[in-house]
């Protein structure tokens, strides 16, 4: 969470099965602290979205990194600026958006 006091972040995406902390508890320190902030759990098949906490979108593995593309773009908001492309990756100057594709 120390990057989240030094810049605001749009999007916060969690690889719910790797993590080594407690989720409940980050969750909630992250409404509290930065509710602008929109929260995106990555799954592993089977996981049940009632044992989680609530979040803006969630994708179940197996997925392809289009669905994973095509899902954050849903939640993030409209970004201004400038769009610097290079091979698979876009830089969108504006709104410090880097998304690869």
């Amino acid at each position: 969470m120390q990057i989240l006091q030094v810049q605001s972040v749009a999007l916060i995406i969690v690889d719910v099965p790797s993590i080594r902390f407690q989720l409940e508890r980050f969750c909630n320190d992250l409404a509290a602290q930065h509710a602008s902030s929109s929260l995106f759990l990555l799954l592993n098949k089977g996981m049940r979205l009632d044992r989680l906490p609530r979040a803006s979108g969630y994708l179940r593995r197996p997925f392809t990194r289009r669905q994973l593309l095509n899902r954050i773009t849903r939640i993030l908001p409209e970004q201004d600026g400038e769009t610097i492309a290079w091979r698979e990756l876009q830089l969108n100057t504006g709104g410090n958006l880097l998304v690869w594709q």
